[in-house]
């Protein structure tokens, strides 16, 4: 099998969730191989994810070496540095995580540094899954190219609350929460001496994430695409006040904000030392970690204004355009085979350890709760889904 083939089936084993049948296909290896896949996975849910795709290879493949290169940094930022060297210097692992839209597009896909995988979409009629929008829209590229098999989609806009802590402070919530609301619920918690919001923005990306969600809450999602669009300009009076939202949200974050992680942050909400918090659905993978129980020890809503928006963050995987095996990798041609096998039972695993929507109505859902309430969001297209900044 040629390294380009061997990296191919790598990339269907990672994109498992999009597969619309249970079959289950093995190609075993033959003699020693090694596998390097690079992803900046590294918090507690997240490891456990990448981990259930380790296992299942490794079932049915026990003498193939996985090389797990995984850089810390939430969102990639770390890792895209460390990768960026890799790629100019010629030797690229086997395959990597990315975000589709602009990251893929002007990091990996204008240097040329992929190969299309288009041909997957259609082969494997991922195309008849997925929303054509999220085919059109994020997954597409400019020439008309697909270089990303996705994992599954995450809902950004979403506010996750300890809800013992709440309870103890006498903040019950209903099915939706308005900005104001939300402002009188946290003004009672710092009244308590209670940090209202946890965040961990040691990665500047997070206090990004909530002015993102507090412009989305202001002006609603039709006029965020039209920003997108340069329709409307960022001095507009909505968006000015999207601003003055963003900064009294952030008078009531804990005050080691810029020491913590995001999944650090997480953790403090987990613990009780703090009582919202504003994270994608990833972040349902760190309370899974830590045991905790859904609508017992803790809760979810769509961030305050955003009820009517789907704002998605994607992660998947791409296909290394013709590198040459680096000493890390294959020491000989036909030394590396890999599987694919084990398909949903993988995207099972993944979905109930990260919080992944991993399109399972082909399939079936397992798990109810935050998963299958955020799955049934995007795919029956309530609301209007964007594209995250």
């Amino acid at each position: 099998m040629s390294r380009k083939l061997r990296v191919l089936v790598l990339v269907l084993l990672v994109s498992s969730v999009f597969i619309a049948s249970q079959r289950q296909t093995a190609i075993r290896a033959q003699g020693n191989d090694k596998l390097e896949v690079f992803s900046y996975w590294t918090s507690g849910g997240e490891a456990a994810a990448l981990n259930a795709l380790f296992d299942s290879y490794k079932k049915v493949n026990p003498k193939t070496e996985i090389i797990n290169a995984v850089v810390a940094g939430g969102a990639g930022t770390n890792a895209q540095a460390v990768l960026q060297t890799r790629l100019q210097g010629k030797n690229p692992p086997d395959t990597w995580q990315s975000h589709p839209s602009a990251e893929l597009q002007g990091l990996y896909v204008d240097p040329g540094y992929l190969e299309p995988v288009t041909d997957l979409y259609k082969s494997e009629g991922w195309d008849k899954v997925l929303p054509k929008s999220l085919v059109d829209n994020l997954l597409t590229s400019k020439d008309g190219q697909i270089y990303i098999v996705l994992t599954g989609v995450h809902r950004y806009n979403s506010l996750w609350y300890n809800k013992k802590l709440l309870d103890s402070n006498g903040i019950t919530l209903g099915k939706t929460l308005s900005m104001t609301d939300f402002i009188a619920d946290a003004d009672k918690l710092k009244a308590a001496k209670v940090d209202a919001l946890c965040l961990g923005d040691k990665d500047i990306w997070t206090s990004g994430a909530i002015f993102e969600m507090s412009l989305l809450g202001t002006i609603g999602p039709n006029k965020f695409l039209d920003l997108y669009a340069g329709k409307i300009q960022f001095d507009d009076p909505m968006v000015k006040k999207a601003m003055d939202v963003y900064g009294k949200l952030l008078d009531y974050a804990n005050r080691d904000h810029a020491a913590l992680s995001w999944d650090q942050a997480v953790k403090k909400l987990i613990d009780g030392k703090c009582a919202f918090n504003v994270m994608g659905d990833w972040a349902y993978g760190e309370f899974v970690n830590a045991k905790q129980k859904d609508n017992v020890d803790f809760g979810w809503i769509n961030f305050p204004g955003t009820d009517e928006a789907f704002d998605i963050v994607a992660d998947g995987f791409v296909l290394p355009k013709g590198a040459q095996p680096g000493p890390i990798r294959h020491s000989g041609p036909g030394s590396a085979r890999l599987i694919h096998t084990g398909t949903v039972r993988w995207q099972y695993a993944v979905f109930h350890q990260q919080g992944h929507r991993c399109f399972c109505q082909v399939v079936g859902c397992r798990r109810q709760g935050c998963g299958h309430h955020q799955i049934n969001d995007f795919v029956m297209g309530k609301g209007v889904n964007k594209p995250s900044l």
